[in-house]
């Protein structure tokens, strides 16, 4: 429609796949006659540049599109995933799909879902050892010995409540755990997206559903 503002795209890849450069520049030709494009890469993604976009499009697997998210913070620009890697579990199109959907992917606000950014900090001997944020999860593991470990969940800076890990100490110390599993009492469809999940980053575990207590 004439007058109409175009809208600023900002188009990032894995910068550590060369492979990923034809894919990078198929995107650009698509979206160059539709928006206007602030910046198209190989990585690294600049949250500057990126957070004046009104769409950030991210290509490649999910580990791109999560490493995205934390550079971007509290930047509300949606992500636009298109897969390149192997389950691309949190990518919402492949190539070709993109390419059928790129007038809403750019411009339609109802496919937009909001998420949760999560923050963890690991403090120590009365001062902060690590302060990091995720977008997707955090996982906390405590090392040899396997000391207890206590965990404060908190929400806007307000502290929900504490959590000691007794029941994983114990499991540990009696080494009923089997290495590279996890104890489930999830759904099964539950568990069933996590280890495609995990399959998609190249890890070994997998989730296994709780036997039924007697």
């Amino acid at each position: 429609m004439p007058g109409t503002t175009r809208p600023k795209v900002y188009i990032i890849a894995n910068p550590a796949k060369s492979a990923e450069d034809g894919p990078l520049q198929h995107v650009r030709r698509l979206v160059e006659p539709k928006a206007e494009i602030i910046d198209a890469r190989r990585g690294p993604l600049d949250p500057t540049l990126a957070g004046q976009a009104d769409r950030v499009i991210v290509l490649g697997g999910d580990g791109t599109i999560l490493s995205a998210g934390r550079s971007m913070r509290d930047r509300q620009v949606p992500l636009v995933g298109i897969n390149l890697g192997k389950l691309g579990y949190l990518a919402a199109f492949s190539l070709d799909e993109f390419e059928s959907a790129i007038d809403r992917a750019l411009t339609d606000d109802t496919l937009i879902s909001p998420r949760l950014m999560l923050e963890v900090t690991v403090n120590g001997g009365g001062h902060q050892k690590l302060s990091s944020i995720a977008l997707n999860d955090v996982v906390v593991q405590a090392g040899p010995p396997f000391r207890m470990i206590t965990l404060s969940l908190s929400l806007n800076d307000s502290e929900l409540t504490r959590l000691r890990d007794e029941w994983g100490h114990k499991m540990l110390r009696e080494q009923k755990y089997t290495p590279g599993q996890i104890d489930s009492n999830w759904t099964a469809d539950m568990i069933d997206e996590f280890n495609k999940y995990a399959a998609s980053k190249g890890s070994k575990m997998q989730m296994k559903p709780r036997a039924p207590r007697q």
